[in-house]
């Protein structure tokens, strides 16, 4: 390995310890052209790129060059399973290998030996529906009973505290999907967010009818018209609909804030 060789993939492995891979991609591209059985580049490409089908070339090439390289193999096996693809077998070894000391001495520096956090799977989508929903149930029922307790007073803060049922459902999903970014988990809480807002301002509304009204025998349908009209048309000010967006808007987001991309 020629000595620019080494200047170049020690410039690549500082670029991914400080989070800059287009720039180390930039530099690795033209360098695996020139030079495609450069097992150390192949490497630190793998751990470069983000989809999986050139992660999974880069592991290919690894394990091509250096079939004794466990780390490269059992990443590639991790890929290959979350893709639904069989495992890969060890290739033979390649009738010429340079074994020199100065080939492989960018493996003693903190390269990653693991898959990199950045794809997203069913263990992620479970993680982050249960603690969602366990955050979603938390919240909803703190806004509850914070409502029915302000009872009688100024509405604008208990209506204001529904975004909180957002931001929580957010943050639980991405806490529970190993805080992995994914367009199905950020329609997920949103959808939860949307379901214990729903659920808990009827809950407060046929406190009202009950315990403020004096009304027995609730009709159902009536309940959910004025669950309705309260959303839509409160005399709030801002109304509620304005705060059940940005609830909306919060339980989006914050599950998009996550390390790498799903595959969805």
């Amino acid at each position: 390995m020629s000595d620019s060789t080494q200047a170049q993939l020690r410039q690549v492995l500082e670029l991914l310890q400080a989070g800059r891979n287009q720039e180390a991609y930039r530099i690795l591209n033209p360098l695996l052209q020139a030079n495609p059985n450069n097992d150390n580049a192949w490497w630190l490409m793998a751990h470069t790129v983000t989809e999986p089908g050139y992660v999974r070339l880069a592991l290919e090439n690894v394990v091509r060059l250096r079939p004794d390289y466990t780390p490269a193999l059992d990443m590639l096996n991790d890929l290959n399973r979350q893709a639904g693809l069989p495992p890969a077998s060890r290739p033979p070894a390649p009738p010429v290998y340079d074994t020199s000391p100065a080939a492989y001495e960018y493996e003693s520096y903190a390269v990653p030996t693991e898959a990199p956090a950045r794809y997203f799977g069913l263990g992620n989508f479970l993680g982050g529906a249960a603690l969602g929903i366990l955050g979603g149930i938390i919240a909803g029922v703190l806004w509850v009973l914070f409502t029915i307790l302000r009872a009688g007073e100024e509405m604008e803060v208990p209506v204001a505290v529904v975004v909180l049922i957002g931001g929580a459902v957010g943050i639980a999903v991405y806490v529970g999907a190993g805080r992995k970014r994914s367009v199905i988990m950020a329609l997920f809480s949103a959808a939860i967010t949307l379901l214990v807002m729903a659920v808990g301002q009827f809950v407060v509304i046929r406190h009202f009818f009950i315990q403020v009204l004096g009304a027995e025998n609730v009709n159902l349908g009536d309940l959910i018209s004025a669950t309705f009209e309260t959303v839509v048309n409160d005399p709030v000010s801002p109304p509620t609909l304005v705060y059940w967006g940005i609830a909306l808007l919060l339980a989006f987001v914050v599950p998009m804030l996550g390390r790498g991309r799903g595959r969805n």
